[in-house]
């Protein structure tokens, strides 16, 4: 059966096929001249790059930077601040921590005034006066926040403590 419908689509293709290169007697052939551009003067490749350098200011974009940060228009220099960066550290309560075997292991748990809760390791910056989570114990977290100067030196550090909320028995 399937010899049969390629045979059908083969003789059905052969006619046009074969008309291809023919021309109708109606047709007649009409020759445009091409004009071929004069022959470019052989540059080294080293003249050829410094001169497009010189014409064209190109300006290449860093692939590890955000698209966010481009398509807003932010400085580069800037620093984007997340949710944990947008209030006093007193507004913060601290629902649970898990600590691991090290200091740079664990994480905390903030729930923040709106209701949201994130999770904080080592490093993470929080505060309205980026502050540092510093160190992380079994019932808190020790946050350091800085405060510099005009010139960007260090004036005074402050070690402020989040503890979790203690049992009530009842």
């Amino acid at each position: 059966m399937s010899r049969i419908i390629l045979t059908i689509i083969a003789l059905s293709l052969v006619p046009a096929l074969a008309s291809c290169g023919k021309k109708d007697a109606g047709q007649t052939e009409t020759v445009t001249a091409v004009k071929r551009p004069p022959a470019a003067q052989v540059q080294s490749p080293i003249e050829t790059s410094a001169s497009i350098a010189s014409t064209v200011d190109v300006k290449l974009r860093n692939p590890f930077q955000s698209h966010l940060i481009v398509m807003r228009g932010l400085e580069t220099g800037k620093k984007i601040r997340g949710p944990l960066e947008c209030c006093d550290l007193s507004t913060f309560k601290l629902l649970a921590v898990v600590v691991g075997s090290s200091d740079s292991e664990g994480f905390g748990l903030l729930q923040a005034q709106d209701g949201k809760r994130y999770i904080v390791r080592r490093g993470d910056s929080i505060g309205s006066r980026e502050g540092k989570v510093v160190k992380l114990t079994s019932r808190s977290i020790v946050i350091r926040e800085v405060q510099k100067d005009d010139e960007g030196k260090i004036k005074s550090s402050e070690d402020i403590e989040l503890r979790l909320p203690e049992k009530s028995k009842q």
